[in-house]
């Protein structure tokens, strides 16, 4: 039997593929940062700014995740669930 992909919402997709392209400048307090962090697809860079906000890079993982992720479009109307 195939291994199940793990499922990610649309917004939690977009947020890898944007990191994908570099690091970016994220609150550490945002609640999906926070999830993605704590599943292991992307982690801080250890430089912060005065406001508190820190850069997030995707890791392998997080590469993994959005490299396994196939369209909704292209699997019907169950999507990856």
């Amino acid at each position: 039997m195939a291994e199940a992909k793990p499922w990610l919402p649309a917004s939690g997709r977009y947020r890898l593929e944007i990191l994908s392209r570099g690091a970016r400048l994220y609150h550490p307090q945002d609640r999906q940062i926070r999830a993605l962090a704590k599943r292991g697809l992307i982690e801080p860079l250890p430089e912060a700014d005065l406001a508190g906000a820190c850069r997030w890079t995707i890791t392998e993982a997080g590469l993994t995740a959005l490299m396994g992720f196939v369209p909704t479009s292209k699997m019907g109307r169950s999507g990856n669930r």
